[in-house]
């Protein structure tokens, strides 16, 4: 069994996936962990996913209404802009987007001509000014239909696809200016252990296997780097008032090589 990045030999480990039922396999030569064998993952996506999401709660509709400041991901725009050259009028499309909260971002800060949200689940659709919905997995929809696609976005996707070659070629067909993704990173022990173990991802990234993936498929790297959230975070309680304070002084994410995400920016 080989390595889907850079075709090196996989070694078994102790690790089973537990969602999945399935071992994890590490590759040395990229520094990555794979499973090999694809599952049938929609029962858990509809049960864990869609079914206990509910856009109309008062936590979802206030993230809508509050300022830049009081969202946890503008630092993704902010990213996107330093080193995407975003202009105003661009067209965004983006996959596994659920209700659409870097939407609301893009919207004003830059005013999308328009913004397709990829997510199967109709539950999360919303009717907002240049906004589209595609009910259908990314795999499954004629590319054809997608014009003119200035930006691809995808956070916190990419290591729940299987076959992550086919897609890479496949994004390459649609021309695209610039593709924005975040990922788990699993050079971070902690976030290694809880997502070989406790969540559906085929494939757990480093920076230096992303940078050999992306490097084979020709894709250009404007920046990729290591980021560690100062006012939201998956494993600690950041009270209100520090969290608030945090973003409103623009100190929301810090930068360090054992950061808990990377994420990347590239040219296709």
């Amino acid at each position: 069994m080989n390595c889907s990045i850079c075709q090196a030999e996989l070694k078994k480990t102790e690790y089973k996936n537990k969602i999945f039922g399935e071992d994890n396999y590490y590759c040395k030569s990229c520094d990555s962990y794979h499973i090999i064998n694809e599952k049938d993952t929609s029962e858990y996506y509809a049960a864990e996913y869609h079914s206990k999401f509910s856009y109309n709660n008062f936590f979802s509709v206030l993230i809508n209404k509050l300022s830049l400041v009081s969202n946890r991901t503008a630092g993704r725009f902010d990213f996107l802009s330093k080193y995407g050259n975003i202009t105003k009028y661009l067209n965004f499309l983006e996959i596994g987007g659920t209700f659409g909260e870097f939407y609301n971002i893009a919207q004003k800060k830059n005013s999308p001509k328009l913004y397709i949200i990829v997510e199967p689940d109709k539950k999360f659709n919303r009717k907002k000014k240049n906004l589209k919905f595609e009910n259908k997995l990314f795999e499954n929809i004629d590319i054809q239909k997608f014009k003119d696609i200035d930006i691809i976005l995808m956070f916190h996707v990419f290591e729940h696809i299987f076959d992550i070659n086919g897609f890479l070629e496949t994004l390459k067909l649609l021309k695209p200016v610039k593709f924005y993704f975040e990922v788990p990173n699993c050079t971070n022990e902690k976030v290694k252990i809880e997502s070989l173990l406790n969540n559906p991802h085929y494939h757990h990234f480093s920076k230096k296997s992303l940078e050999i993936l992306f490097q084979k498929h020709n894709y250009k790297l404007l920046k990729i780097e290591t980021i560690e959230p100062q006012s939201y975070h998956p494993y600690k309680k950041i009270g209100r008032i520090r969290r608030y304070k945090l973003r409103i002084s623009g100190k929301n994410e810090i930068f360090n090589e054992n950061g808990i995400y990377l994420r990347g920016i590239y040219t296709i």
